[in-house]
Formats: structure tokens, sequence, C-alpha cells
């Protein structure tokens, strides 16, 4: 699933960060957000969150999300 939501345009040449976290996970689920700012205003152009699955390589089972790769998250 994707939620995203468009609050401020972003106009040719405005310079912008992009910000992007895993939160909230979960055996293999977890949630993906990102922001999208306006550097000059500071005022957020974009907000999304997606939620993901972990998927084994072979399988393309559902896999736990295991301590090597939750760290990463931090």
């Amino acid at each position: 699933n994707h939620y995203i939501a468009y609050h401020h345009p972003a106009i040719e040449n405005d310079e912008i960060r992009i910000e992007t976290w895993v939160d909230n996970y979960s055996g293999a689920k977890s949630e993906r957000h990102t922001r999208i700012i306006n550097v000059a205003t500071k005022k957020v152009i974009v907000s999304a969150k997606t939620n993901w699955c972990l998927l084994h390589k072979e399988t393309l089972r559902p896999a736990r999300i295991h301590t090597e790769i939750s760290t990463l998250f931090l």
C-alpha cells in the first residue's frame, strides 16, 4: 500500500531535500516513510508512507526481519 499526500507545489529549480526512514517493523512487514521538503521555505511538499514486506529471494515468501537487517533501520 502507498499513501501519498501532496501539500505544496515544487517549482523548477527549487532546492529540495528528501528524507526517508523505516518505522514500525514487525515480523516480515515494515513501514517506509518519505518526506520531500523545500529547502528555502522548509515546507513539506510531499509526505508518503509505504507498507513493505520482506521476501526470501529464492522462494518469494515473506521472511522475518532479523536483527542484522533491523539494525540498518536505526
